[in-house]
């Protein structure tokens, strides 16, 4: 199902399964942390929990690392220090003991660089890509360095480094909070309690598999459709990251799959023509469901009275731009998204057909003529033009320059002249015409005298 394998991306193409789980607690650490929060500071309710939180799941034995980065904690706030960030604990498993001595140490009294943190945290990333990355930023403030939060979290999913950001906000007022909108998921933490809540979700969010499911509608908006490849791409820079073909399982659902969670995505839907979704971001930890309208029916080509083998084509084009979408053979069934489409027969002559409807959910029929067999003979070379009269004109379909002496040629049914002159007498008077009459799978022999 999958052309390549992607980093903790198996052959068959169904399962992303990372390594393991990678969680950076960006932690505020400016001076506002000292304030009293139910009768402790923020910062010591802060340092409790996530102790307690990461103490917990190692001892669960679970392949997850953590990080801690801290910031506004190196310099008073007066010094107006907006690269006030460090990584104080570097990823690892079972690491309770090092963040909880980093977290000890700690004293709040400085600025808030969010941005610059977020910014520096691609760089605590680096390592194994086969990893989920997660950041929960902690904070009770927004950005005092002029920095741009949304901004830096957009880069890091871009460059598909990490998961959008959680915030867990530390008793913000609403326009505080609304300021994180573009960050990432936001969850209020107005007392303690709440806050060990917030961060409990969080984590487990983080270490949930992240499952995909793509929904092919019809006409009537079922999900039925299926048998259509699809890619996942890259939406930042355009790699294609997955190939796969669309199944249902037995109760009828779309199979499931396991992505991974980080950037976005652009999701093509491979129907003639296709369909695209573009920036598909998927929530972490959670089933997703892409829904794409491809409602579509089939095309059968066919000779009238020749269902065996034939090599006739024809061209399948947009009505708007002229784009050929596809080259079908005649004698097959092929599926378009229901609409209007241009057919162009490569017969001789052509047949032309505007504006042909498929009907979704439905087998549309287009039949042509079968074609009759023309053998031209005469005793000398030269040169021939087989034409046919529309609309009071005179419309070449076919010419030979070199003209052997014998030819043979599949034409429609229909009436057609003949314009012949031999090359060995080249005068323009020694020009000959012939009318022929062909008809549907039946051989005509014309000989120019």
């Amino acid at each position: 199902m999958h052309a390549q394998t992607a980093p903790g991306y198996p052959a068959n193409g169904k399962f992303y399964e990372p390594e393991t789980t990678r969680i950076l607690f960006l932690l505020d650490g400016s001076g506002s942390m000292k304030e009293t929060w139910d009768g402790r500071t923020k910062f010591a309710v802060a340092r409790e929990l996530l102790e307690k939180a990461i103490d917990s799941i190692n001892r669960q034995n679970k392949p997850i690392e953590f990080g801690l980065r801290v910031f506004g904690h190196q310099s008073p706030r007066e010094l107006k220090n907006c690269e006030d960030s460090r990584l104080e604990v570097p990823f690892g498993r079972n690491n309770a003991a090092e963040v909880r001595a980093a977290l000890d140490r700690i004293d709040p009294r400085g600025y808030t660089p969010i941005a610059y943190s977020l910014f520096l945290a691609a760089h605590d990333f680096s390592g194994s890509k086969e990893a989920v990355n997660a950041i929960i930023l902690i904070t009770d403030g927004q950005e005092s360095c002029a920095g741009d939060p949304c901004a830096s979290s957009e880069a890091l999913r871009n460059r598909r480094i990490s998961l959008k950001p959680y915030i867990i906000g530390l008793g913000l007022d609403l326009a505080e909070q609304a300021a994180f909108d573009c960050v990432g998921d936001y969850y209020d933490a107005a007392d303690p309690l709440r806050f060990q809540e917030a961060l409990g979700v969080v984590i487990s969010q983080a270490l949930r598999n992240t499952t995909v499911q793509v929904n092919l509608l019809d006409h009537l908006g079922r999900a039925s459709e299926t048998d259509v490849e699809l890619t996942f791409y890259d939406a930042y820079s355009g790699q294609d990251l997955y190939n796969l073909v669309h199944t249902t399982l037995r109760s009828g659902a779309a199979d499931t799959l396991y992505l991974d969670p980080v950037g976005k995505y652009n999701v093509d839907a491979h129907t003639t023509p296709p369909v695209r979704r573009q920036n598909v971001e998927l929530v972490a930890g959670r089933h997703n469901i892409i829904a794409l309208d491809v409602p579509q029916g089939d095309l059968v080509l066919q000779v009238e009275g020749n269902p065996g083998f034939t090599d006739l084509k024809c061209l399948v084009r947009d009505p708007e731009t002229h784009e050929i979408l596809y080259v079908q053979n005649f004698n097959t069934v092929h599926r378009y998204l229901a609409g209007t489409y241009n057919l162009e027969i490569l017969t001789l002559p052509r047949i032309e057909v505007d504006d042909f409807p498929i009907l979704p959910g439905q087998v549309n029929p287009y039949k042509v003529p079968a074609s009759g067999r023309l053998l031209v003979t005469t005793n000398e070379p030269g040169v021939l033009g087989v034409f046919i009269k529309r609309q009071q004109e005179l419309v070449r379909v076919y010419e030979w320059r070199a003209f052997s002496g014998r030819e043979v040629l599949d034409l429609q049914p229909g009436e057609y002249l003949l314009v012949f002159r031999p090359s060995r007498n080249k005068k323009i008077d020694n020009t000959r015409e012939a009318p022929v009459v062909i008809y549907p799978a039946k051989s005509t022999t014309l000989r120019l005298e």
